[in-house]
């Protein structure tokens, strides 16, 4: 099945950039799509990003053509891998350091998604929009005020960060049909655009309407294309 991948990121107004993308086709028609978002109360945020990308790219290169048969597992071996290694830097430096992470993985006509954190993948099918993960934050119910809310929100509890991982990563796996369009994507583009804009636009019409951009965001579109399409 053909497909189009476009990647988009960019500063915000905050003056650095602490997200890490990457798009790469590993193995055997295996596309790796990938987003770490550095935690930006703790030191280093963009160095985890960078890491926690680094290690996963590098586990997934290595042993995606022996584990094929065991995604799930293999996903959820790459993110134990780069959580090692962030812990390797937090004692070398000294600090505490994490990233959250989401890893899209294509082969043949299904998608694969594990992750830790809120980097999110949002599926456009049949004019159609779905949330396919759920954001590990803390979720404020009650009485709590907006702004209460809105502070919880964006407190992670599930991240890479050098400490144990307790729980199992979670896992999706979804058949991939014609004209279907996945969007990964950090908080910085989703808590500026609205649903229903990116299922009626492309990410970048979306990105085109982002003004006074405060924080840093990544994207990656990767649309499935019609037998008609070129």
């Amino acid at each position: 099945m053909r497909y189009m991948v476009r990647e988009y990121f960019a500063e915000g107004n905050r003056g650095h950039y602490e997200d890490c993308s990457l798009v790469e086709n590993i193995w055997n028609d295996t596309l790796l799509c990938m987003i770490a978002d550095g935690i930006g109360g703790l030191n280093h945020a963009a160095e985890a990003a960078r890491l926690v990308v680094k290690e996963i790219h590098k586990y997934l290169s290595r042993e995606i053509r022996y584990e094929i048969g065991n995604i799930k597992s293999l996903l959820s071996a790459s993110m134990e891998t780069a959580n090692e290694r962030i812990l390797q830097e937090r004692r070398r430096l000294f600090c505490k350091m994490g990233a959250a992470v989401t890893v899209l993985l294509f082969h043949k006509e299904f998608a694969y998604i594990s992750w830790l954190g809120d980097v999110r993948v949002y599926l456009v099918q049949n004019e159609n929009i779905s949330l396919l993960t759920t954001d590990h934050t803390i979720q404020t119910t009650g009485n709590d005020t907006t702004i209460e809310q809105q502070r919880y929100n964006h407190v992670l509890t599930r991240c890479v960060k050098g400490s144990d991982i307790i729980d199992e990563i979670p896992f999706i796996q979804t058949k991939i049909t014609p004209g279907d369009r996945y969007i990964l994507c950090s908080d910085g583009f989703y808590n500026n655009t609205r649903p229903e804009h990116v299922k009626t636009h492309t990410v970048e019409q979306v990105i085109m309407g982002i003004k006074d951009q405060e924080d840093d965001y990544s994207a990656i579109e990767v649309h499935f294309l019609e037998s008609s399409q070129s």
